[in-house]
């Protein structure tokens, strides 16, 4: 075995090493919250998961789907944007599914939110 093999070798296996701790941090290292424990954890990047109460469209063509209780009591709703809405053509049906939200937590005027601007912000548990 040549030098120049054993280097790819050990560049492949650096490689791998480092793929799998970035799926370990992502899929166990990020902080997971219930509906209820989101609003104290405003300004954090983390996963908040619970049930969908109402999947709604407003006139501007946001899709907020509320968790916890319908709107306007709402614990904490995924917000897709207008300009995103498209990647989620049936976001209907995702009422009544438990779902897990990644992104930043934030405090819109008392609604607890994570603005969704990808599909894979927003996971089906069941």
């Amino acid at each position: 075995m040549n030098k120049l093999h054993l280097i790819r070798i050990l560049n492949r296996l650096l490689l791998f090493i480092s793929f799998v701790f970035i799926i370990f941090y992502f899929a166990i290292g990020q902080p997971n919250y219930s509906v209820d424990e989101a609003v104290n954890h405003i300004g954090e990047k983390a996963l908040v998961e619970g049930e969908v109460a109402q999947v709604s469209i407003a006139q501007n063509g946001n899709i907020y789907v509320s968790m916890g209780n319908k709107f306007p009591n709402a614990k904490f709703a995924a917000v897709i944007l207008s300009i995103y809405s498209n990647l989620f053509p049936k976001a209907e049906e995702l009422e009544g599914k438990r779902i897990r939200v990644y992104g930043v937590i934030e405090n819109d005027m008392g609604s607890i939110q994570i603005i969704v601007r990808s599909k894979s912000q927003i996971k089906i548990v069941r």
